[in-house]
């Protein structure tokens, strides 16, 4: 019998095609991979993921949100002719918060399916 640490250690793979094949063939190897603590379940860190991305969630759309406004009411009060410049810096911090905010709210329940809580 032979141990799976030491086979492992050594690389040894008894490919059908070598001659290691044929004289391993014999040998039985012994797998007791019993742990006497069963492993943990991981959903601490998955509902800290959770949180983490529902935090990151609604601050990817508040900044660029009262950003791109605050842009926006800038630019609707410019007598300045670079106010179409600013509008339009302006609408795009708005769709991007629309757009990363519900992406990241997407994949913070995605995670939670994952882990079987709703």
């Amino acid at each position: 019998m032979h141990d799976p640490d030491q086979i492992r250690a050594l690389y040894a793979t008894p490919h059908g095609w070598t001659p290691f094949a044929f004289q391993e063939a014999q040998h039985r190897v012994v797998a007791l991979l019993r742990s006497p603590n069963p492993p943990r379940s991981n959903t601490g860190g998955i509902s800290q993921m959770k949180t983490l991305l529902q935090i990151a969630a609604v601050l990817s759309f508040l900044f660029p949100f009262v950003a791109g406004v605050g842009l926006l009411i800038v630019a609707l009060s410019s007598n300045y002719s670079d106010g179409l410049l600013v509008g339009a810096i302006g609408s795009f911090l708005v769709g991007n918060a629309f757009f990363v905010g519900a992406i990241l709210l997407v994949a913070a329940e995605k995670l939670s399916r994952k882990d079987g809580s709703k």
